[in-house]
Parts: structure tokens; C-alpha cells; sequence
């Protein structure tokens, strides 16, 4: 790829910021210029040891600085797109305003086949990586998960998989994908978005140029429009498939896509519902990508599952204590307590539920709360919001931090019980991330033997 000689500027650095960096610098992009508001971003040691010519403006400096030459500007996901605190001066000069995800669209060389949705995201892209490797495809992973879009491109790979957040999306600028696809749309992200409307529009801008949209026959906020793009339009869901590249459940029991039964819901590790949707949904992606699926029931029999969604992380005196972290807001959190509840025979359930709502509405969570939750721990920044909203559905009581919630929880459940951390919020009111929230978590749950 060739870089325009004009300078440019990245505006945030984490690790979007810090991968825009080496990727430009190695492009051979000279007189860059990186800037964050915060007078220590987190990658500000690393960029400055491995990138000594490059000039870094940050903290108040940012505020008084001049945007006077500089040609392009690339943005990180975490710095709303019409946050006129921050781009407004560059608007005003007509600069250019760019993304890592754009510039990867347009250097990569191979097929991307791109996911989003309020739910299920990593899952699926980590799960379509493992089916696409075990049926020998050489596949890069990568995007709102965690490794970077742009680092992908130092692979030789065949496919790349990329996951995409409604923030990365609003950024495009006319870049598409060979296929893309949206899980679900669930209210998420109140706090950023206007209405509800522009989150699903947002979404909606995978399908946009895309060759080939991938709907969910159960959502119909996903279903691509006439205007989105010439595309071919296939489906996946819990009935059976309406096409030959389409997925879906035959006789309830059976993944397949078309008319090839691929394997038994019972063979696969992650049970039913919105698990054995992202299962479907990695098929089509690895058979759009030239694989043959008809081997692939191993390798969906082999997927582990990603760290903090419904993992078991132990059990105490019988008690299993079950790590849903990346549940960050209420559908996701709704769908772990109903599926959860489904699968628990007689035994009881206790939820840890609160964080940084968001602004969401809290309330659908009432619709989880069936005879097998004994019991509600919230904490948190929401913690009175999650109160309000579930008063009288069950007995719920407050921690004030993640080890004082596993020790309520311990001394009420019993042999037989489970314990469920799935939020139903964002974590940053508390901890970095929802990472960090997990092993809290954990951490908590091991002490308990000690």
C-alpha cells in the first residue's frame, strides 16, 4: 500500500491507536503525529520508546493544538464520531476524518467476512476462526475482539474474520466486506446514540456494498433492505433452512446448512439457543469461504468457548459459579439467566447483576426472573436503577464490591445451587474492563476455599 505524503494524524492511543501507528509508520508514513486528551494514555510508553520521531500531543496540550497541515485524521472507536470537543477543529479545516477499520478495508487482499450485532460477536468470529482452521483454511481473526484489524494484514491468511461494533461501523465511508452479517439487534449503547433507531442504522452499514448480507430469519431488525446494497441474501435460525446456503435446525436437533445435516445439537458442547445460533452462523461463514462443512461437526464439538461467557470457573461444596462477564448489557444478561434456568434442573439460582447500565432500560430483565432465581446481588454505579426495576420479582440484595457479592452469594446458596455473574452492564464504573470485572470474579469465588 502506498500512503499519501501528507501529514497525518491518530487521534486516541490504545491499542487501535498504537496498531494505526505501526501500521503507518511501517507503510512508510513520515512527520506523523499522534494526540490523546488523556495526559497518559494507556500505549504512550511503547509509542514513544518504538516511535522516537514521532510527535505525541496529549492531555491539555490537545486542547491548544493546531490542526493547520495535517491531511488525515484517524480516529479510535472509543471517541464518538460527533464528539465536536475533540474533532470539531478538524471539521472546520475540512480535514479528512478516517478509521483503522477503513484502512483495513482497503489494503486487504483477501475475502473479510465481518459480524455484528448486540450479542454474540467474539463468539462467533472466534468459533467461525476455529471451524475455518480445522478445515484447513489458513484464517485471520480479528477487530473489536481484541486484536487488532489492521495487525491481520501481516498474515498471508485466505479469510480474514473480522468482528465490528456499531462504533467502527458509524465510521465507514463507503469501504464494504465479501459478507456481512448481523446477529441481533438488541437497545444497547443509550448512553451514545440518540434513539435506538440510530444504534440498528449503525449496524445496518455492514450491509452496506457488501456482496453477500447474513440475516437472523428470528430478528427482523437484521434483515438486510433493498437499498443496502445488490447483495445475495442468506439466513440462518432455530427452523430449518430456507436455501441451499442458509442454515438452521432441522427437527429441532439437527445444525444444518440447506440440506446437509451436519451434526446433532447434542454433540456439541454449548447446548441450545443463542449458543447453537452462533454455531449456524459460523457454518455459513466457513462455507462461504470455501470450505467443505461437511466435516465440521469435530471442530464445533471442539470449540472451548471464550473466557467470561457461561463459563463454569468452579465448584464449592457443590455450588457452580459461572462467569458471564461479557454480558454488558440486558439482552445478553436475559438470555444467559433464561438459558441458564432451562438447563438447571431442580437447583437454585443467584444472579450478580449491576454496573454502568448505560442508560439502557432495565425492566425485560423482570421477564428472567422465573422460580429458580432465589436471588438478585446488585452492585454498582445502577445498583439502585437494577433495584427498582426487579423489586418484587425475588429477593435482591446490594455489595459494594465484587468479593463482597460472591460472599453474600456463597452463604445463601447450597448444594446443587448455581451462581451467575452476567451484569447487564458495563463494567468501567468499577473496573477497566470486562476482563478485569471476570477475574474479580474469580478471584473472589477461589478465595472462598482459603
Amino acid at each position: 500500500m502506498t500512503v499519501v505524503a501528507e501529514r497525518q494524524a491518530i487521534l486516541g492511543l490504545g491499542v487501535t491507536g498504537y496498531s494505526l501507528l505501526r501500521h503507518l509508520a511501517h507503510a512508510g508514513a513520515a512527520n506523523l503525529l499522534v494526540v490523546d486528551t488523556r495526559e497518559q494514555p494507556p500505549m504512550l510508553a511503547a509509542a514513544a520508546n518504538d516511535y522516537p520521531q514521532v510527535e505525541f500531543v496529549c492531555g491539555r496540550a490537545s486542547r491548544h493544538m493546531s490542526w493547520q497541515g495535517i491531511g488525515r485524521v484517524y480516529v479510535s472507536p472509543g471517541i464518538a464520531i460527533d464528539d465536536s470537543c475533540v474533532l470539531a477543529p478538524a471539521r472546520r479545516l475540512g480535514i479528512p476524518i478516517d478509521s483503522d477499520i477503513g484502512l483495513f478495508l482497503r489494503s486487504a487482499r483477501a475475502p473479510v467476512f465481518a459480524v455484528t450485532g448486540t450479542n454474540g460477536k467474539s463468539t462467533v468470529c472466534s468459533l467461525a476462526g476455529h471451524l475455518l482452521r480445522g478445515l484447513g483454511i489458513n484464517v485471520a481473526v480479528g477487530g473489536n475482539l481484541g486484536f487488532p484489524a489492521l495487525d491481520m494484514l501481516m498474515s498471508a491468511a485466505a479469510a480474514h474474520i473480522l468482528e465490528l461494533s456499531s462504533f467502527q461501523l458509524e465510521r465507514l465511508a463507503g469501504e464494504s466486506v465479501h459478507l456481512g452479517a448481523i446477529l441481533n439487534i438488541a437497545p444497547d449503547h443509550g448512553d451514545r446514540y440518540r434513539s435506538f433507531e440510530d444504534y440498528a442504522n449503525a449496524k445496518h452499514r455492514i450491509f452496506k456494498g457488501a456482496d453477500t448480507s447474513l440475516e437472523n430469519r428470528q430478528d427482523p431488525l437484521t434483515a438486510a433492505s433493498a437499498v443496502e446494497g445488490g447483495h445475495v441474501r442468506l439466513s440462518f435460525g432455530m427452523d430449518a433452512p430456507k436455501g441451499a446456503r442458509d442454515a438452521g435446525l432441522v427437527d429441532g436437533k439437527w445444525l444444518a446448512l440447506g440440506s446437509h445435516r451436519i451434526t446433532s445439537l447434542e454433540a456439541l458442547p454449548f447446548g441450545s439457543g443463542h449458543q447453537c445460533a452462533n454455531a449456524l452462523v459460523a457454518l455459513v461463514i466457513a462455507s462461504e469461504a470455501g470450505a467443505d462443512v461437511r466435516a465440521a461437526g469435530d471442530f464445533l464439538a471442539s470449540f472451548d468457548g471464550l473466557p467470561h461467557r457461561m463459563k463454569l470457573i468452579g465448584v464449592q461444596d457443590g455450588v457452580r459459579w459461572i462467569d458471564d462477564s461479557k454480558a454488558t448489557n440486558v439482552a445478553a444478561a436475559h438470555s444467559a439467566i433464561t438459558s441458564l434456568a432451562s438447563a438447571s434442573g431442580d437447583g437454585r439460582i443467584f444472579v450478580i447483576l449491576g454496573g454502568d447500565a448505560k442508560g439502557a432500560d432495565i425492566s425485560p430483565l423482570r421477564e428472567s426472573i422465573s422460580e429458580q432465581i432465589a436471588g438478585v446481588c446488585v452492585l454498582g454505579k445502577d445498583a439502585p436503577r437494577f433495584v427498582d426495576a426487579l423489586e418484587g420479582t425475588t429477593e435482591i440484595f446490594s455489595a459494594q464490591s465484587m468479593d463482597e457479592a460472591v460472599y453474600l452469594c456463597s452463604g445463601r446458596a447450597k448444594n446443587g445451587d448455581q451462581v451467575l455473574l452476567s451484569p447487564a452492564a458495563a463494567s468501567f464504573d468499577m473496573f477497566e474492563n470486562f476482563e478485569v470485572r471476570g477475574r474479580a470474579f474469580q478471584a473472589a469465588v477461589t478465595g472462598l476455599s482459603q
